[in-house]
């Protein structure tokens, strides 16, 4: 299957949701295979835009938005149950993630 790349996923933050995403949710992938490496990648520009664009400003409520979409793609596009614990704290490095790249906008 053919991916286009779409504007929200080039640049920093999305490089290292990505990473994160292969690194933490291996679990959800048996083949860690190099032709495998994009297989997070259409979930990426939502969880990229989640992260990015904040919902609520509130911490705790942006990391369970993020996680509820994480499970969403767990059980409807993976197949599989979700970790729900993963996936909160997972968020919760997101918006860490997310968090670093705006202040490294500010730095003058």
């Amino acid at each position: 299957m053919i991916r286009e790349k779409t504007p929200e996923q080039p640049g920093p933050l999305a490089a290292a949701i990505r990473e994160l995403l292969l690194l933490e949710w291996g679990a959800y992938r048996p083949d860690r295979a190099a032709s495998a490496m994009d297989l997070y990648d259409a979930y990426l520009p939502a969880i990229h835009r989640l992260a990015r664009d904040r919902a609520s400003g509130d911490d705790a409520e942006d990391i369970e938005h993020i996680a509820a979409y994480l499970n969403f793609v767990v059980k409807n596009y993976i197949g599989r149950v979700p970790d729900k614990a993963l996936n909160r704290s997972l968020a919760g490095k997101i918006l860490r993630l997310a968090e670093a790249a705006r202040q490294q906008l500010q730095v003058p």
